[in-house]
Formats: structure tokens, C-alpha cells, sequence
């Protein structure tokens, strides 16, 4: 072979060993895309399914522990737990205050979520502490005009009743893990 052709063929190698180098990488790049979205369609929650009313506010975006509106999990454990609300009470008191209250139905309330004006909108964080005994338990809310969000936690979860089945914003199912 001559000087030329020797070049010539080496040139030819590069560029091919460029291009299989090149297409591994795009390849490679194309696969952690696919594995990323994968893994992220994976992590994210389930979307909330539940949306609570009452004659003065709604509740939405129930999400626990970012698994959604439902979860599994074990006895007395401390969820953390973000919510979208809604109040609008026109007739209500303009001397008292406002507010939303969270918790499990037939049991007592666990957080105050809103404590305000007769109208306001926004997102919460808390948390909600599950039951020592197996079972499902819905996550349901009600309103309250009390002096603070304290006495709105003593006084008023039970008053008339638990808040009504339309108050479900979510479901926790409590299961003993096997040792």
C-alpha cells in the first residue's frame, strides 16, 4: 500500500471508530432518559382522587406521606400530609374566627389547618398520627368559628356529629407489619 492509501484508510477507520463511539454515547445518553423518566414516573404519587365539601369549605390535593389520597402503613406512625382548602363563610361571625379542621372520622381531631378570615384559600402541611389498631379509617374535615384554632380542636370535632361521609378527603388503611 502506498503512503496515500494508508492515510487514506486510516482516516476512513477514525471517522468509522468516531461514529460507533459517537452512536454508543448517543445510545448510552438515550437510555438514562428512558431510565430517568421511568424512575420519575415511579417516584412520583398517585394523583389524589378525593375532593371533601362542606357547607363552608372544600378540600383538595390530599397528599400522604406523597403517596395520594390512600395509604398503607402501619399503627401509631406520623404521617406527613400536605393539602389545597378552600373557606367561604359569608354568614359566619365577623367577630370569630375561622376555621378548618383535620383528623379521623370517629376519632378526635389532629390538626387545625386554617385559622382566619371568613374567606381564604391556600395549601397546608401537617401531619396526622395513625391509630394503634389495624383497620381503615377515613381522613374527613369540618369548619369551625371558635376563638383560636385550640378550641376549635376541643370544642368542635364531635359537635353534631363526626363530619358527614361528603367531609372523606382521603383513607388510611393501618396494617401491623409481620416481625
Amino acid at each position: 500500500m502506498t503512503r496515500n492509501a494508508i492515510t487514506r484508510f486510516s482516516n476512513v477507520m477514525l471517522l468509522g471508530f468516531g461514529a460507533m463511539i459517537l452512536a454508543g454515547c448517543a445510545n448510552n445518553s438515550w437510555m438514562q432518559q428512558q431510565n430517568s423518566a421511568a424512575n420519575t414516573q415511579q417516584l412520583q404519587p398517585a394523583e389524589p382522587k378525593m375532593v371533601g365539601t362542606n357547607k363552608d369549605g372544600t378540600m383538595s390535593e390530599l397528599n400522604l406521606d406523597n403517596q395520594g389520597s390512600e395509604i398503607t402503613t402501619s399503627p401509631s406512625k406520623k404521617i406527613t400530609v400536605t393539602a389545597n382548602y378552600s373557606y367561604d363563610c359569608a354568614q359566619c361571625n365577623q367577630a370569630s374566627g375561622n376555621q378548618i379542621l383535620v383528623g379521623l372520622a370517629g376519632r378526635s381531631a389532629q390538626a387545625c389547618i386554617y385559622d382566619g378570615a371568613n374567606k381564604g384559600q391556600g395549601s397546608a402541611s401537617f401531619e396526622l398520627k395513625t391509630p394503634a389498631v389495624p383497620g381503615t379509617y377515613t381522613v374527613r374535615f369540618r369548619t369551625a368559628q371558635a376563638a383560636n384554632c385550640q378550641e376549635a380542636l376541643q370544642s368542635w370535632w364531635g359537635m353534631n356529629g363526626v363530619p358527614a361521609q361528603n367531609a372523606t378527603i382521603g383513607t388510611i388503611t393501618v396494617v401491623k407489619l409481620k416481625s
